[in-house]
């Protein structure tokens, strides 16, 4: 039986792995059922595109890439389909104001990621997430005329970026997106009107999807856009309550194989296939 979905998009951390930023060999093997079964399965993330080779490979996944919250959307072959940039004015704004209070700044480019000096620590963190070591470049204002920015993200040891985020917002007037993540310590910087759910929208209507065609999996903040574009939109039990609020659905925790369960229940809607595949786990 052909499930009736057409398109699963997925989260990374915290949903598709767990808080180890491991992925299930049950999750892994539900994921192959379905691209088996004709699902496109699209990893929509705020990672760049080597952060998800492994996760592509193990999976079977033939499929474009949402990355980066969705600043730059992969073809099937690893090309770039869109992307968006941050204006070169304003980040050189952001980052001056931003490394003047004390501020930690990284700049990603597609696959790359640069910041002005050396750190271990910064280093580890990506190496935690998967993600590309960063290159040290000195003042990233100085690159900017040249390389294009999909995203800036800022920190201070451990900190909570909030009065920094109320800062550039009453600066910036809409002219970038902030978004928190890594608990409230990191504030994201991205050109404005970009999301996972845009990037989305743009794959459905070049796909011919229907809403009730796709299925999304979340736990962040920035899945919420994801969740409104789509027919059946999941929540995992590791969300915050609100994330869990916008979502049509609530499964087990991320270490609890929560999205197993979502994988079983909405996208292949049958119980055949999940036999077959549990008898080959």
């Amino acid at each position: 039986m052909t499930s009736p979905i057409k398109l699963l998009a997925i989260d990374i951390d915290g949903t598709l792995q767990n808080s180890r930023h491991e992925m299930s060999e049950r999750a892994e093997k539900l994921l192959k059922v379905a691209v088996a079964q004709g699902v496109l399965v699209v990893l929509a993330t705020g990672k760049a595109r080597p952060a998800c080779l492994d996760i592509i490979q193990r999976a079977g996944i033939v499929a474009p890439l949402i990355c980066m919250e969705g600043a730059v959307t992969y073809k099937i072959d690893g090309t770039i389909r869109y992307q968006h940039v941050l204006n070169p004015d304003i980040a050189r704004q952001i980052i001056t104001f931003a490394e003047d209070r004390g501020y930690m700044l990284l700049a990603s480019s597609g696959e790359r990621i640069f910041m002005r000096a050396h750190s271990a620590r910064v280093n580890e963190l990506l190496a935690k997430y998967r993600e590309s070591a960063a290159e040290v470049v000195g003042p990233l204002q100085n690159i900017l005329d040249d390389i294009p920015i999909n995203k800036l993200l800022a920190f201070k040891d451990g900190q909570s970026i909030k009065p920094l985020s109320w800062q550039l917002k009453n600066q910036l007037n809409g002219s970038v997106k902030l978004t928190p993540v890594m608990l409230d310590t990191g504030l994201q910087i991205m050109p404005p009107n970009v999301s996972k759910g845009t990037a989305l929208k743009s794959l459905m209507k070049d796909l011919k999807l229907s809403r009730e065609q796709v299925v999304a999996i979340g736990d962040a903040e920035n899945d919420l856009e994801m969740f409104a574009a789509v027919g059946i939109s999941v929540a995992m039990g590791n969300a915050r309550q609100h994330i869990k609020d916008a979502a049509k659905h609530v499964v087990a925790h991320c270490d609890e194989d929560g999205v197993a369960e979502a994988i079983e229940r909405f996208v292949l809607q049958s119980q055949e296939i999940i036999l077959e595949a549990e008898k080959q786990s």
